[in-house]
């Protein structure tokens, strides 16, 4: 798990993808239970993206993750209500 951090840590200080090293990221803190840095992330991607809906669905786990699930239940009742015909968001 290390070389994948610094693969992410290195990426992002030296390409113009940083927007998607800082999600691919985010993807690795949670997936190895870092959800507070996860969250830390997530947060800045979905409010620079609201758009982009998987950053909303991923701050959603990591949000549980961190036992927040009241406010996870709430991103994603407002993104089912904003994209109501997303697929991703029906399986969230």
């Amino acid at each position: 798990p290390k070389s994948l951090f610094d693969f992410y840590k290195q990426s992002c200080d030296h390409h113009n993808t940083k927007t998607a090293c800082e999600y691919g990221l985010s993807l690795t803190y949670l997936k190895f239970n870092k959800q507070a840095a996860a969250n830390q992330l997530l947060t800045t991607l979905s409010q620079k993206y609201p758009e982009q809906i998987d950053f909303s669905i991923a701050l959603s786990e990591a949000e549980i993750g961190l036992k927040e699930s009241s406010k996870a239940i709430s991103l994603l009742e407002n993104l089912i209500q904003t994209y109501p015909d997303n697929y991703a968001l029906s399986f969230a």
